[in-house]
């Protein structure tokens, strides 16, 4: 005689069941902010005291600096478990004389004050050979610069900014100028990986 399969353990059963594919999908699903930005030309990587020579990076590094740009992706698991639920990219607001929130603009020499080297972090800057088109929602930014600073999140999926901008601009206006201004784009990363690269590149391109 066939015994009666108790209905609570296939319902339970079911339900680990569901549980254990979402967490599959969650895995394998990734996020890769500097995927759009992979496909540089040259890099340069700046300590607090030394500029590390772009040929000697680009001839000794770039796989390591690939693999670790690569590396500030991150599971949608990962996100879910750290309560993080808004990835970016977006623009970076403050507020303005009348309390609205409205977004940041800056000059490229203060983006590239923004992003200097200190004791605990590396300047970053990636150059492109043409003209690109980064979307930020619907709208589009063009650049064939990338300037970020790069420190550890210890582990952590944080906001981190970059400054997207344009070399070479048309007309007269340089730009250094006031006229040309840029937003800074945050996004989330872990750039921890990328952080400890940094300084084992450093290290070995300094000291050999």
């Amino acid at each position: 005689m066939k015994k009666k399969v108790k209905i609570p353990l296939i319902v339970g059963s079911s339900v680990i069941g569901a549980i254990l594919v979402v967490v599959i999908v969650l895995c394998a699903v990734t996020v890769r902010p500097m995927k759009s930005f992979m496909d540089y030309e040259t890099v340069r990587v700046t300590t607090g005291k030394h500029e590390l020579p772009n040929d000697t990076l680009k001839r000794n590094f770039k796989s390591k600096i690939d693999k670790n740009l690569k590396k500030t992706g991150f599971s949608v698991m990962h996100a879910t478990l750290e309560f993080v639920g808004n990835y970016g990219p977006e623009f970076v607001t403050e507020k303005d004389e009348d309390d609205k929130t409205v977004r940041k603009e800056i000059t490229v020499a203060e983006a590239k004050n923004a992003v200097a080297a200190g004791e605990n972090s590396y300047k970053l800057e990636l150059a492109f050979a043409e003209e690109k088109v980064f979307k930020v929602g619907k709208e589009r930014v063009t650049y064939d610069r990338l300037l970020m600073n790069v420190q550890t999140t210890e582990g952590e999926l944080r906001w981190v900014e970059i400054y997207l901008y344009r070399s070479v601009m048309d007309g007269t206006v340089s730009n250094e100028s006031t006229e040309y201004r840029v937003t800074p784009i945050r996004v989330r990363m872990n750039t921890s990986p990328l952080y400890i690269a940094l300084g084992e590149i450093a290290s070995d391109a300094i000291w050999g």
